[in-house]
């Protein structure tokens, strides 16, 4: 399995036509996160590293996360221009997609249900199967951001068990509030 993870600037003789590309590695986290603290990107962003860090797995990672500010002006951040054109795999090696346009198509390959650890996140024993999101299927921002990752307000709650388009948006308008009060959600972690 390590050799799936070569870095392929590190193979390159000088000769590499750039067909050469290493699986960037995702993960759901362990831990859950309330929306009260403001689960903005870089605070999203600083909770995945610190996982990564915990785990001991290389590289910089970056939280699932979009934002919609109402404005004026009006402003949408896509988690779809976060992440890199890659193949995506979960820790152990399990294809998630093939391509960034595969992980935006409507399903996955394989849920993205493995923590940083590599271990299977099951229902119970954690505590909900939310993931914090606010993107569309298509890499795009929703507008139920829990009042732009503040608390209150509503959410489309993604969850981390399915290959459907709910891993990342799902159906159900749920309270963020209650959401925070019952221990919070997970975060959707991406390689660099």
């Amino acid at each position: 399995m390590d050799s799936l993870w070569t870095d392929c600037d590190a193979m390159d003789d000088g000769t590499s036509d750039g067909s050469c590309s290493a699986p960037k590695r995702v993960f759901v986290t362990k831990n859950l996160y309330d929306s009260v603290n403001g689960i903005d990107r870089s605070i999203g962003d600083a909770r995945c590293n610190a996982a990564v860090l915990a785990a001991g797995l290389p590289g910089t990672y970056v939280a699932w996360l979009s934002l919609y500010f109402a404005g004026p002006p009006e402003v949408w951040v896509d988690a779809a221009d976060r992440i890199p054109e890659a193949e995506y795999r979960l820790v152990d090696g399990t294809l998630v997609a093939d391509s960034k346009a595969d992980l935006l198509d409507g399903s996955l390959d394989h849920a993205i249900d493995h923590d940083e650890y590599g271990a299977a996140i099951t229902v119970p024993p954690s505590a909900t199967n939310l993931v914090w999101s606010a993107t569309n299927t298509d890499g795009t921002a929703d507008w139920q951001t829990c009042t732009n990752w503040t608390g209150g307000g509503t959410y489309l709650g993604a969850s981390f068990d399915t290959t459907s388009g709910a891993w990342t948006l799902g159906g159900a308008i749920l309270d963020c509030s209650t959401i925070d009060t019952n221990g919070g959600a997970h975060l959707y972690c991406f390689q660099q």
